[in-house]
């Protein structure tokens, strides 16, 4: 017997991540490939070509053993996904990293470098240190649900800049 406030709920939420227009940048994305073993990540958490990533989260757990016990994000919370991808400026010139919501189904969104304690969300005016041409760096996602209705699926655009250091 129920409630009455809900008998099922389902939901998948995805965060799409285009590269920024900026030719001075060179930047590749990859997912972060933590084993080494060249086929990226081992939950399914991010999928993506050139231009283009997917974070599909909950990630998709069906050949897991033991999956997660949850359905994905709640509502009213701050997720913080660790490590999911690894930029590599391939330019000319030491680049520093941002990212770029502009609003929409989510109350927030943003890249934060994997070495900072704090998790400080990137953005324009708060970029990550620089890193010369060659040099890797590895990035967490974060997504903040306060705006979120409970059953709702979100599907939002988060873009990663670069741009010399000042």
């Amino acid at each position: 017997m129920g409630s009455g406030a809900f008998s099922e709920v389902e939901a998948n939420r995805t965060v799409t991540v285009a590269t920024e227009d900026d030719r001075d940048a060179y930047l590749k994305l990859e997912p972060h490939d933590p084993s080494g073993s060249g086929l990226g990540r081992s939950d399914y958490r991010l999928f993506g070509d050139d231009e283009i990533f997917r974070f599909n989260i909950p990630g998709n757990y069906e050949d897991e053993e033991d999956p997660p016990q949850g359905e994905g994000p709640g509502v009213e919370s701050v997720y913080w996904f660790d490590g999911l991808l690894e930029i590599h400026n391939q330019g000319t010139n030491k680049i520093q990293v941002y990212s770029k919501y502009s609003g929409g189904e989510l109350a927030n969104a943003a890249l934060y470098a994997a070495d900072d304690a704090d998790r400080t969300a990137l953005t324009e005016s708060n970029p990550s240190e620089g890193f010369s041409p060659g040099q890797s760096r590895l990035f967490g996602l974060m997504i903040d649900t306060h705006s979120v209705s409970p059953d709702a699926e979100f599907n939002t655009t988060l873009t990663i800049g670069a741009k010399k250091p000042e």
